[in-house]
């Protein structure tokens, strides 16, 4: 500045005075475009020096009060580096203390996960305890279930069994009810033939009714050819005459004898033997008792022979009949009794069977039910576990990732807005709060550093929450300085 000083004050011409100022102008001469270009320059260098005075006088002002502004600033500078140096011994106490904290609380983290494990360990071991017992109580209940299924299949041959026995009951009730059939055709044979020996019977009967009062008209009129052949008595002629002889008495009981086996024989003896017998006492009552006699006998002996016989055919019929009926009812008494035998038979081996299944049922259902609470157990006792494994690594990974993710990222974040702020600052012209905020930055930078070696060297394994969190330091820098709200800032932003 001294040279600059210098040189800009050189010799000048001294300025031409008033009274020459005239002369140039009342006598002019050839040099008159010389001096007034001299004159130009000489006004114009006066004006220059002058302001070059005046510009030398401020700029020696302004060195001055830079001087006192310089001193000022080293002065605040050097605090300002004091305060610097405290706060960053102040932050690295700090961070030692956070960091002993953390290794604290990892520590408990570490020993609160060696006793979960111990627990889980634990549990894992009851669980298969449980499982193994589970799976002797299964093997024992499967033992169980193949024994029932081996009854089972010896009940179900037995039913079989039971029912070929009952198909055989059955093939022999339906014979017997074959020959029941063909019993009971021959029986409704005989009990038709039996009908027709009954009607005939009952024919028979109308005609004994019939005969028995033709019989009292024919002892009516015996009793009167009695009387008349009481009376008369047979020559030796042949010829009838009154009298009464020995001979004649001897006839008279002779007919007396067969009047009376006339008229036994009148009740069951039929029309057209009747009518010959009507006949035969006629031609006696007309006078021919003795060859009428004989043919009377002849024709009483005939119809005795005719009613022996037929009276013979009605009782081998009759006789016939109650054999069939006999053999008619020991077929269906036959009949009965193996259709009852096969149905009860049937019916206990039915019931035998069922009862037999039931029990095999309820055998199964015994054995079926604890299998399937132990396979209950075990499948719950399986899904517990599980989920217990999957709470434990869904919470290790949100731990891991809020605690250390959510603090580097945060601590990005507050790295880039402070560097905003602080360009903001000094080209406001700020540099007192853009200096305190580079004393932040070194201690978000630090805050960064140790969550990314925390991140890097503990991997994927979840740790408590540090005491002196990061976002409470982030909100006083940014309440202090009145940083706007930080925005979510994407991957291209921050590269």
């Amino acid at each position: 500045m001294a040279s600059v000083q210098s040189n800009s004050w050189e010799p000048r011409t001294p300025l031409p005075t008033s009274e020459r100022a005239p002369e140039n102008r009342a006598w002019p001469s050839t040099d008159d475009g010389e001096l007034l270009q001299t004159h130009e320059e000489l006004l114009v260098r006066a004006v220059a020096d002058s302001v070059t005075e005046a510009l030398q006088q401020d700029l020696t002002a302004s060195v001055l009060k830079l001087q006192a502004a310089t001193a000022q600033a080293h002065e605040t500078i050097q605090g300002l580096q004091q305060q610097i140096s405290s706060f960053h011994t102040k932050a690295t106490a700090r961070v030692v203390e956070h960091q002993v904290q953390m290794q604290a609380v990892a520590e408990s983290a570490r020993q609160h996960a060696r006793r979960e494990m111990a627990i889980m360990q634990e549990r894992i071991e009851q669980l298969q305890t449980a499982l193994s017992a589970s799976h002797s109580e299964a093997e024992q209940a499967r033992s169980v279930a193949e024994q029932a299924r081996s009854n089972a299949v010896q009940a179900r041959r037995e039913v079989v069994q039971a029912r070929s026995v009952a198909e055989q009951a059955r093939s022999n009730a339906v014979q017997a009810r074959r020959e029941a059939e063909r019993a009971r055709r021959e029986a409704e044979q005989a009990r038709r033939e039996a009908e027709q020996a009954h009607s005939e019977a009952e024919l028979a009967r109308r005609e004994a009714v019939q005969a028995r009062s033709e019989g009292e008209q024919a002892r009516s009129e015996a009793a009167m050819q009695l009387k008349t052949v009481q009376l008369m008595r047979v020559k030796p002629n042949g010829d009838l005459e009154w009298g009464t002889t020995e001979e004649d008495s001897e006839d008279v009981e002779m007919l007396r004898a067969r009047c009376e086996v006339l008229r036994c024989m009148l009740e069951c003896t039929r029309p057209r033997q009747m009518a010959a017998k009507s006949n035969a006492f006629k031609a006696a009552a007309q006078g021919r008792p003795s060859g009428k006699r004989v043919e009377a006998r002849s024709a009483a002996d005939t119809g005795r022979v005719k009613n022996a016989v037929a009276e013979s055919v009605h009782q081998r019929a009759q006789h016939e009949m109650v054999v069939l009926q006999e053999r008619i009812d020991q077929m269906r008494t036959a009949y009965s009794t193996s259709r009852i035998e096969a149905e009860q038979q049937a019916r206990r081996v039915v019931e035998q069977a069922r009862d037999e299944g039931k029990q095999l049922g309820a055998q199964m259902a015994a054995t079926q039910q604890p299998l399937e609470v132990a396979e209950t157990e075990a499948h719950e006792l399986r899904r517990q576990l599980g989920e217990k494994r999957m709470l434990a690594n869904k919470a290790a990974r949100e731990m891991h990732r809020d605690h250390f993710n959510s603090d580097a990222g945060l601590a990005m974040r507050a790295e880039i807005e402070i560097e905003k702020e602080t360009l903001r600052l000094v080209r406001a012209g700020n540099i007192k709060a853009a200096m305190q905020l580079q004393a932040k930055k070194e201690i978000v930078q630090l805050w960064r550093g140790k969550a990314d070696g925390a991140a890097e060297s503990v991997g994927s394994r979840p740790i408590g929450a540090p005491v002196g969190s990061l976002a409470d330091e982030l909100v006083d820098i940014f309440i202090q300085y009145r940083i706007p709200a930080m925005p979510k800032y994407e991957f291209s932003n921050l590269c």
